[in-house]
């Protein structure tokens, strides 16, 4: 019943409406299935062009991250090495016992008096001071086989003291005795350098020992050795200073890419150096805006301990703001790059926005979109043309179909009012010419017993009237 208007048709317009919608279907099926395998591979396209980006800039940031690190590690290797602190600051420990001998022999030449001579030069090396007071100078004797300490103004109490205690066994780094070590140079070379280790003095006080390396120099005419060193973690310390400068002022891509030092502080580390923002050197960095390691909300400098804590190395995601001509910028997508510089428990790091990433993802899937709709657009256009052209060929082929079903209609028709003369012109050899052709056949068969008894009732009508007559 839902399909009666159908059945109404007539059997040109069924072919005609049938094929057409089969045709029209076909084609939304057709540009469904194109579409979505556009949508589909544009989606895998700009997942693959994702990673591969993700992975080429991990790749750089890791290889920056590894050039600062060998700059790093050499600088803390050599700022240790006797032969390098000689190289770099021999000249100035030179320079400081070169004033000392001079005011030495100033007042030998002044003061005839030698304890009184002494006396006062003493005084006057006591009061030498340099390097915020890491530097000074100290006196002790040549005495055999072991010296006595004359003046030390750091150590004082050391004063008049055989320096013969086996904790002073630490220099040349065979545990020799480093007075010894003094006494002995001296009498082979007149000066020269000692390497050992000694307290430190600071601001909050006198250290445990340090790696320290000394220059010495004989005073012959009094028996004296007068000495001035630097501690190893003062040049570490400088060479250090002078490399954070360095890698401060080293910068890539247009200067949006810098690298920056914080500590494996806990809970929270310390930022060493941030060439971008130097308000941050030296501070915790515990404030809640750190808490953007993208993923977990995590602190992102914890992250970038935990990381280092784990693997030694690694990236991590987080959003910082984004240096702009006119200033900082809100938060932006950052891939960092961090290293553990386990001799400092430093982790140097390095970050490149990924906003630029983002901006090309988007602009891809705005194509992909826009692929899509002009693909649907042009193939139902194409369809919609199709079909016209399509509709011309299935009329004629109906009219095919249908004209001679038309014939044999008006055959009927004519059978209907007793046309027994009616014919159908058919040639085909197809089902419908069958059909014709024997109904043709039926017809003139019916047409020659419908004659044939026509005559038989004309003849019965004429012997009937014979008959008549006779009576």
């Amino acid at each position: 019943m839902q399909l009666k208007w159908f059945s109404d048709l007539k059997v040109k317009n069924k072919l005609i409406l049938s094929s057409c919608s089969l045709i029209f279907l076909s084609g939304i099926i057709l540009s469904a299935i194109i579409g979505i395998i556009i949508y589909t591979y544009g989606k895998q396209e700009i997942k693959d062009y994702r990673e591969n980006e993700f992975a080429k800039r991990k790749q750089t940031l890791k290889n920056y991250v590894e050039m600062i690190y060998h700059n790093l590690d050499l600088t803390y290797t050599f700022s240790q090495s006797k032969d390098e602190i000689i190289k770099n600051y021999g000249n100035q420990l030179k320079n400081v016992v070169d004033i000392a001998y001079q005011l030495i022999k100033k007042e030998m030449t002044a003061n005839s008096n030698k304890e009184e001579a002494q006396a006062n030069a003493l005084e006057i090396l006591k009061r030498i001071s340099y390097d915020n007071g890491s530097g000074y100078i100290w006196v002790n004797d040549m005495g055999k086989p072991y010296p006595k300490m004359i003046m030390h103004p750091i150590l004082p109490q050391l004063n008049g003291q055989m320096m013969d205690d086996p904790k002073y066994n630490c220099a040349m780094g065979k545990k020799e005795n480093l007075f010894k070590a003094f006494v002995d140079i001296c009498e082979i070379n007149g000066e020269g350098f000692v390497d050992y280790l000694w307290p430190k003095p600071t601001k909050e006080g006198i250290t445990k020992e340090q790696p320290k390396l000394t220059f010495v120099k004989s005073i012959p005419e009094w028996g004296w050795i007068i000495g001035t060193g630097i501690y190893v973690d003062d040049v570490i310390q400088k060479a250090l200073e002078i490399m954070k400068n360095s890698v401060s002022k080293m910068t890539y891509e247009n200067n949006e890419g810098y690298f920056w030092i914080n500590d494996m502080g806990k809970p929270y580390p310390k930022m060493i150096m941030h060439p971008m923002q130097p308000e941050l050197n030296d501070k915790i960095m515990d404030d809640p805006k750190y808490n953007c390691a993208m993923g977990t909300n995590k602190n992102m400098f914890q992250v970038f301990v935990e990381v280092c804590e784990t693997n030694g190395e690694g990236v991590v995601d987080y959003l910082w703001p984004k240096l702009a001509k006119d200033g900082m910028t809100s938060p932006q997508p950052k891939l960092a790059y961090v290293k553990h510089f386990k001799a400092l428990n430093w982790v140097i790091g390095t970050g490149i926005y990924m906003d630029d990433i983002e901006t090309e993802v988007k602009q891809k899937e705005t194509d992909i979109q826009s692929q899509v709709t002009y693909t649907l657009l042009y193939l139902i256009l194409g369809i919609i043309g199709m079909s016209a052209i399509l509709s011309f060929f299935i009329n004629l082929i109906a009219k095919a179909i249908t004209n001679p079903l038309q014939n044999m209609m008006g055959f009927i028709e004519k059978i209907d009012k007793k046309d027994f003369t009616a014919y159908i012109n058919i040639n085909a050899e197809d089902e419908i010419g069958i059909m014709g052709k024997k109904l043709n056949a039926t017809i003139n068969l019916l047409r020659k017993n419908i004659l044939s008894l026509k005559d038989i009732c004309g003849t019965l009508d004429h012997s009937s009237t014979e008959m008549t007559s006779i009576s």
